[in-house]
């Protein structure tokens, strides 16, 4: 996995003249139906964001703290609490977000001791 600016570009990439996952959506064009694959009204699985944030906030609250690699601080989105009272998904998408910078962290930080 790339990190830095070209990491960065392959993200955007994800979203294209007002489309979500348009990578997925191009690499699906030969195998599924236009009317499929390019349709704006598709409706997403309930989920019970609540109770699972609830359930992993061990996990979860911790990983929060690297949003700052970001240049942001993790308050500026409001409290765990607040979130999950207020608007659970967006607190999913930053611990998602979290969880996944510290992935990178880890990959990165494997990388540079492999070349030592």
């Amino acid at each position: 996995m790339r990190t830095g600016a070209s990491g960065v570009e392959e993200t955007l990439a994800l979203f294209q003249d007002g489309w979500t996952k348009y990578v997925l959506r191009r690499a699906m064009e030969s195998h599924l139906p236009k009317e499929i694959v390019w349709r704006r009204e598709k409706m997403g699985f309930p989920f019970d964001y609540q109770g699972f944030l609830s359930a992993n906030r061990p996990g979860f609250e911790p990983a929060l703290r690297r949003i700052d690699v970001l240049g942001t601080s993790p308050d500026r989105f409001g409290s765990y609490d607040a979130l999950m009272a207020s608007d659970p998904m967006k607190l999913w998408r930053l611990c998602s977000t979290a969880l996944w910078l510290g992935r990178e962290e880890a990959v990165t930080a494997t990388s540079a001791e492999a070349a030592a």
